[in-house]
């Protein structure tokens, strides 16, 4: 099986509790993350135990779409790490 799918939106914060800028390209270093990103320099973390498996999160438009239509929750891409989406309501 192939999976094939497109990149939307790019965004990455540069220091843990910054806001996510949106950006229009990015570097992508093997086993580091995206370049300037909080998780790539270590400035800001979930874990004390770097991971070289967890340099990016994807997430499907499918579930942005379904949010909003189910739970009636309207997510940009960048609103991800805003706390629980489910107490923001249109």
């Amino acid at each position: 099986m192939q999976w094939q799918g497109e990149l939307l939106d790019i965004n990455v914060a540069p220091k843990a509790s910054a806001p996510m800028e949106a950006l229009s390209e990015a570097r992508l270093v093997a086993g580091v993350g995206l370049q300037g990103d909080r998780y790539a320099t270590r400035l800001g973390t979930y874990s004390k135990n770097h991971h070289i498996d967890r340099q990016v999160t994807l997430i499907e438009v499918e579930v942005l779409e379904a949010l909003a239509r189910d739970r009636n929750v309207e997510l940009a891409p960048r609103e991800h790490r805003l706390g629980n989406p489910l107490s923001r309501t249109r």
